[in-house]
Order: structure tokens, then sequence, then C-alpha cells
């Protein structure tokens, strides 16, 4: 962990990296690189007790000194934020928002990957992504970028 700050000039940019999820993909993977696979962030987050947390806040924790809270704490507060939920029209697009945010308390932040989106889309009955596009207000992209906004939330908590 020693090496992770020289990768991030702040807790903001650590924060901006991990919120969009194909960076968040690539740090992962620089983490498997220096020995931290999954299975050894498990056993991190468990030595302490930090199961219900992200891994956004366990490695907050180690690097940067921040106060971990739990991924419910964080769904709480997005749900809280109605002007996120406002921006979009459309009831079923609320709701497939608030899905993944229990998808996210439940499971953590694999459910927040971009290749778990046709997955989510298709858990939440959606439908296909043609389906979710037409919820969002157009297509598929915007559907991609409403996943990628709800991250933002949950990551500026």
């Amino acid at each position: 962990m020693q090496s992770l700050p020289s990768w991030f000039t702040s807790i903001d940019d650590f924060r901006e990296h991990l919120s969009d999820p194909d960076q968040r993909e690539r740090l992962l993977v620089q983490l498997q690189q220096f020995g931290f696979d999954q299975e050894q962030l498990t056993r991190l987050r468990h030595s302490f007790s930090a199961d219900a947390c992200d891994l956004f806040d366990l490695l907050a924790f180690l690097v940067f000194e921040q106060d971990m809270i739990t991924r419910h704490q964080r769904a709480n507060a997005v749900r809280d934020q109605q002007a996120f939920f406002d921006q979009f029209h459309n009831d079923k697009a609320k709701h497939f928002l608030d899905f993944i945010l229990s998808r996210y308390e439940e499971v953590g932040s694999a459910e927040l990957a971009r290749d778990r989106l046709p997955t989510l889309i298709e858990l939440s009955g959606l439908g296909t992504i043609r389906d979710a596009g037409q919820v969002f207000g157009g297509n598929a992209g915007k559907v991609l970028q409403a996943f990628k906004s709800l991250q933002s939330q949950i990551y500026m908590i």
C-alpha cells in the first residue's frame, strides 16, 4: 500500500478515479500486479472489520487516513440527494438507479463494473439495453451516462 499514494495526487484524485468504472477496473488490475488480488483485498477488508465497506473506503482509510463508511451509508446518502434523481423524468429510470444502489449495498462495487450493466438491466426488469435506452430518453449511451453519474454520486459522499 505504500506505493498507492504515488498513483494519486490527493484523496479527490483517488475518488475521481474510483468513481469511473473503467478507471476502477484498471486500478484493480494494478493492485493485482502488486500482489493484492481479490482474495487479498477481502482478507485486508476483514482484518480491518470493513466487510460492509467499499474498497474505496478501505484504501482511503489506509492511504489517506479517511474515515470509513459502509456501502449502506453511501447508498442511503445518494438516495437522499433528490436533485440527482429529479434529473430523470421517468420513474422506471429512477427505480433502475435505486435497484443499482441496492445491488451495490448487497454485493459491493463489483456490481458497478461496466460489463455488469446489461445484466443489471435484465435483473431489474427493464428488459434489454435498447428498452433501458428508451426509459432514459434515448439510447444505450444515456443509460451508460446515468450509470456513471450514479457512481460519481456514490463516491462523492
